[in-house]
């Protein structure tokens, strides 16, 4: 979690340009996110993600290993990254964090079933445990309330024993990807319930989902 405000603009590079006869079936083998535009002096067109067919759920270690970031200090999310064994590292990590085999089966099944609901409602560009939206349900799940005026999304949490009450603001921009490109508003009175969400998964008690 930082305070920095995110860019309102991302840019991305563009790796590969097709041209693709009209009225032909294409076949995208390779992830990735693709933009299909009929003139590409322009700026519109249709963005797809092409994903894995496990999606929305990670069966293969390196994939599960991504989205701990947000749960890894920085000496952890090197080892994990630099890892000639990615099972190995994986079960390490929730070991520590679980304590006990059994514990970390349960924290390990909670945690990807948000990050399964993540992908399956946010991902838009790219996967949804990727996104803001996806990030704060993956740490803090499902909101007690939410306010959407149509610009702006609001996820409301109210005090538990697992976590701080905090209200998480969302503001749509602009994306030629996509219509529902939603960033969190950074404020730095988000640290102190992010680190304490944090620490609660760190011990084996993450907030209810």
């Amino acid at each position: 979690m930082t305070t920095r405000s995110a860019s309102q603009n991302e840019f991305l590079g563009i790796d590969t340009v097709y041209k693709i006869p009209s009225n032909e079936w294409v076949y995208m083998s390779r992830e990735g996110l693709v933009f299909f535009q009929e003139d590409t002096a322009g700026i519109t067109g249709k963005g797809i993600m092409v994903v894995s067919p496990d999606f929305p759920k990670y069966r293969q270690y390196e994939d599960l290993i991504k989205p701990l970031r947000y749960l890894s200090t920085n000496k952890e999310w090197n080892t994990l990254e630099i890892s000639g064994s990615p099972k190995t590292a994986f079960e390490q990590f929730w070991l520590k964090v679980g304590q006990t085999p059994d514990n970390a089966s349960e924290l390990i099944r909670s945690f990807y079933r948000r990050v399964t609901y993540a992908n399956e409602t946010f991902s838009t560009y790219k996967e949804g445990w990727k996104t803001d939206m996806g990030m704060i349900y993956i740490v803090f799940g499902k909101p007690d309330r939410i306010e959407d005026n149509g610009t702006e999304i609001t996820w409301h949490y109210t005090n538990s024993p697992y976590r701080e009450k905090v209200d998480f603001l969302f503001i749509k921009r602009n994306n030629i990807f996509t219509e529902h490109h939603y960033q969190l508003q950074r404020n730095k009175d988000y640290i102190k319930p992010w680190n304490e969400a944090i620490r609660q998964w760190r011990i084996g008690n993450p907030p209810l989902e």
